[in-house]
């Protein structure tokens, strides 16, 4: 007759297998730590940090009226300009020369001329019509003796300038070879030029020989 069997071990071992198991998921809760606050990320706290950094990095743009007037302080002249304003002041300085006023002087001379006969035409017909209404020539032969005085003085004047314009320009350009400046005229050329239109023109390639001269001086020393 066979040993009659118990189950009950069996029971027990399966009870302690499910015990041990529920043990062994306990501890792997318990050995997880809960949450902190710190880890729960609050949707409005992501949406307010998100809102802040919008705020910070975006750029804040302010409408100036059109009609705002600059403070003296944001209109600054260029300063190129006044760099090359400067040093033109300093080359003319470096020339000390006066010599330019005679090759100055014929424009003036030939202008003047010009002027001179014009308003002498216009003042000869106004002393005309004075006589003939009843001034007996009086007026005419006083306009005479003051027209040939002034053509006088002009004519010596026109004499002197025959010279000094050569010499002018001569004496002024060897004075601007000598300085150190960026325009070296040539001296002789320019004198010869200046004789031969003055006495063979009677100024009036002169008046060509001065303005180019004065251009090229007023350009490279500002002066006149």
């Amino acid at each position: 007759m066979a040993p009659p069997t118990d189950d009950k071990p069996t029971e027990f071992d399966e009870n302690t297998d499910h015990t041990s198991s529920q043990s062994a998921d306990h501890s792997e809760t318990v050995s997880e730590p809960p949450p902190t606050r710190s880890d729960v990320t609050d949707p409005s706290d992501a949406h307010e940090s998100t809102r802040t950094d919008t705020d910070v990095t975006a750029p804040v743009e302010t409408q100036q009226p059109e009609d705002a007037i600059e403070p003296p302080s944001a209109q600054r002249p260029p300063v190129i300009e006044e760099a090359a304003e400067t040093e033109m002041n300093k080359t003319g300085l470096a020339v000390d020369s006066s010599w330019w006023y005679w090759v100055a002087a014929v424009p003036l001379y030939v202008i003047g001329g010009i002027v001179g006969s014009i308003l002498v035409g216009v003042l000869f017909l106004f002393t005309i019509t004075i006589d003939i209404v009843g001034a007996g020539g009086i007026a005419t032969g006083l306009f005479t003796v003051i027209v040939v005085l002034v053509a006088a003085a002009f004519g010596l004047f026109g004499i002197a300038l025959l010279f000094l314009f050569p010499i002018g320009i001569y004496l002024d350009a060897k004075e601007i070879t000598d300085a150190d400046v960026d325009w070296d005229p040539d001296a002789v050329l320019y004198g010869l030029m200046a004789a031969g239109s003055a006495f063979l023109t009677a100024f009036t390639l002169s008046l060509v020989v001065a303005l180019y001269y004065l251009y090229r001086r007023h350009q490279y020393l500002g002066e006149p």
